[in-house]
């Protein structure tokens, strides 16, 4: 299952979870570099939205950069020792793929290529230009 997948299938949790501290988490992912400083102003000041509205925009934001933008996002949420401290109920969220894989999406330094390790039965190489 791809990162985009994983936050969909989650969104409905990971709002809930999130919503303890929007401004966190939209400070992290800005802090990581996962969003930029255009974005992250143009999420802060949305109005008329409550909290579930300005997280579920940036969720949406994320989905709609793609997949190695939502792993960028799981990595945060999953490593983060202030994030996990703040969200500990993030581990209720199934970040696995089935029973046995996960999905690990990581981009090699210096090198255009990107590996997603499903690890049910096959590991899939794809390379990408820069």
């Amino acid at each position: 299952m791809k990162p985009k997948d994983i936050i969909r299938r989650n969104k409905t949790s990971l709002l809930e979870i999130l919503s303890a501290d929007h401004m966190l988490i939209l400070n992290k992912v800005q802090e990581h570099g996962i969003i930029t400083d255009r974005e992250y102003n143009n999420l802060k000041c949305i109005n008329n939205k409550n909290v579930e509205g300005h997280l579920g925009e940036l969720l949406d934001k994320l989905m709609n950069k793609g997949d190695e933008t939502c792993q960028d996002f799981i990595n945060l949420l999953k490593t983060d020792a202030m994030t996990k401290e703040t969200f500990p109920n993030l581990k209720s969220i199934q970040w696995t793929v089935g029973n046995s894989g996960t999905v690990s999406v990581q981009k090699k330094s210096n090198k255009s290529s990107i590996r997603v390790n499903l690890l049910l039965e096959k590991h899939v190489t794809t390379d990408r230009p820069d």
